[in-house]
């Protein structure tokens, strides 16, 4: 019996697929940023500060980047209730991917309300580019609920 049939992979097996993950969601992380910066940086959940430097690295970059042994992307459903909300079954399945927009669009709407307010209160005022990514997801979760 191989280490497939055992749900076992070696060592050099899960390198491999951590490699392969980490450089596909940085490939499409660049395509998004270049295709919509503010989308992308509202669908990743990527800072500015991120979102200028991923769209700039040359591929050797990405692939070094991509090389660890650690996932670079990170599940942004951390509770557990949550979680349980949106994969449970349902009569209204369809709905479900809507349901989990408007869900990750209002977290991040109060990621980036916390964020203003934290750079007032730092006497740095809001800036144009929080601004920009809190409509980018009012816009976001608006297309949602129209669905």
């Amino acid at each position: 019996m191989n280490m497939i049939q055992t749900g076992m992979i070696s060592y050099e097996e899960r390198l491999q697929s951590i490699f392969v993950l980490n450089l596909s969601y940085l490939l499409l992380a660049q395509r998004l940023i270049k295709q919509d910066r503010y989308a992308a940086s509202f669908m990743l959940g990527m800072s500015n500060d991120v979102i200028d430097m991923i769209e700039d690295l040359p591929l050797s970059q990405l692939i070094r980047l991509a090389s660890t042994d650690r996932l670079i992307c990170q599940l942004r459903i951390e509770d557990a209730a949550i979680l349980h909300s949106v994969t449970k079954s349902s009569r209204l399945d369809a709905l479900q991917g809507v349901h989990t927009g408007i869900i990750l669009s209002t977290r991040l709407l109060k990621a980036a309300e916390k964020k203003e307010s934290a750079a007032q209160a730092a006497g740095t005022g809001g800036n144009s580019s929080s601004a920009a990514e809190k409509s980018v997801v009012v816009n976001q979760t608006e297309t949602l609920l129209a669905l």
